[in-house]
């Protein structure tokens, strides 16, 4: 889903879910997060990245 850009990621490790999404993903998925050990410097910055592309659409 992240690759398909329906999903992102805040730097809190949150999901962030386009409005193409279905709501019941969304409820499965909500309290969903990464685990904070992996969000380098370096993922955040793409995250952010990923986020502008992603929310855009």
């Amino acid at each position: 889903m992240f690759d398909l850009e329906y999903i992102s990621f805040n730097d809190d490790g949150t999901i962030i879910f386009t409005e193409r999404v279905e709501d019941d993903v969304i409820s499965f998925w909500k309290d969903y997060r990464l685990d904070l050990r992996v969000l380098t410097e370096e993922r955040l910055k793409y995250l952010v990245y990923h986020r502008e592309m992603v929310l855009k659409k």
